[in-house]
């Protein structure tokens, strides 16, 4: 189980940290773990009697043996953290809202909880056991997703001083990934095609399809069945010998890229 090695990585790396003469205090700062659950770590190796390097060689799985009381879910600051993990999950889906940006709300509040890379780490291990998803493999230059990002970017115009905001265009090749960004200054269909089209010179070649969200400037007519493209993008389509796809309508899992900035 992933919980299990992780469980077993914790373990070789405060074994490490001890073999190096490290305190408990300074090997939870290091690990981003409370102290009490080194303390316990530290005092079941004492038990073993055991040398380190001895430890350290063992098959992970006659290591986690020895360990197998141990339950890091004991660790109060878990059971604090635990309790605000469906409002990130609603903060996540907010345009701007970043694990870090989380953290820092969170470290304010809770000054002794975890550090960054743990809270990540835990806050992510909670939403992949929310989550059903299914793997997808592409076929290199098959489709083209395109799409534009959920938050807009600025710049400053050098001769006027005013400041411009752009939307931002992306396009990523399903197979490689390879990826073309342009900021626009709209959604608008134009805007849309020329940045479409520089995509397509940008990448060399044409794809078998290209799949768009229920954009305004790609569809007439949005339809959880069939939805209806716009007559540029059907022409677009027709010029280029390839075939736009627009995602249904509240079927998410039809356009698999997600672009958030």
């Amino acid at each position: 189980m992933a919980n299990k090695r992780i469980e077993i990585i914790m373990l070789k790396r405060i074994i490490q940290l001890q073999q190096k003469g490290l305190s408990n205090r300074k090997i939870a700062t290091q690990l981003g773990i409370h102290r009490n659950s080194v303390n316990s770590y530290v005092s079941q190796l004492k038990r073993l009697d055991k040398p380190l390097p001895e430890l350290l060689a063992l098959p992970d799985k006659t290591l986690s043996s020895y360990f197998s009381g141990y339950e890091p879910r004991q660790d109060p600051r878990y059971k604090i953290l635990q309790d605000l993990f469906a409002v990130y999950e609603k903060q996540l889906k907010k345009v701007g809202s970043t694990y870090q940006t989380l953290w820092y709300d969170y470290i304010r509040a809770h000054p002794d909880g975890y550090g960054y890379t743990r809270f990540k780490h835990h806050l992510q291990a909670w939403l992949k056991k929310q989550t059903v998803s299914i793997h997808m493999t592409h076929k290199m230059g098959d489709k083209l997703f395109i799409d534009f990002t959920g938050k807009k970017l600025n710049y400053i115009d050098k001769d006027t001083g005013e400041v411009i905001t752009v939307e931002v265009f992306v396009a990523v090749l399903g197979g490689s990934q390879y990826t073309y960004v342009q900021a626009v200054e709209s959604q608008q269909t134009g805007d849309l095609i020329r940045a479409l089209n520089n995509s397509l010179s940008y990448l060399g070649g044409v794809p078998q399809a290209i799949v768009c969200d229920n954009l305004k400037s790609a569809v007439d007519k949005s339809s959880k069945y069939e939805p209806l493209l716009n007559k540029n993008m059907d022409a677009f389509g027709l010029h280029n010998n390839t075939t736009i796809l627009p995602a249904r309508a509240y079927k998410p899992q039809d356009y698999v890229y997600n672009f958030i900035m």
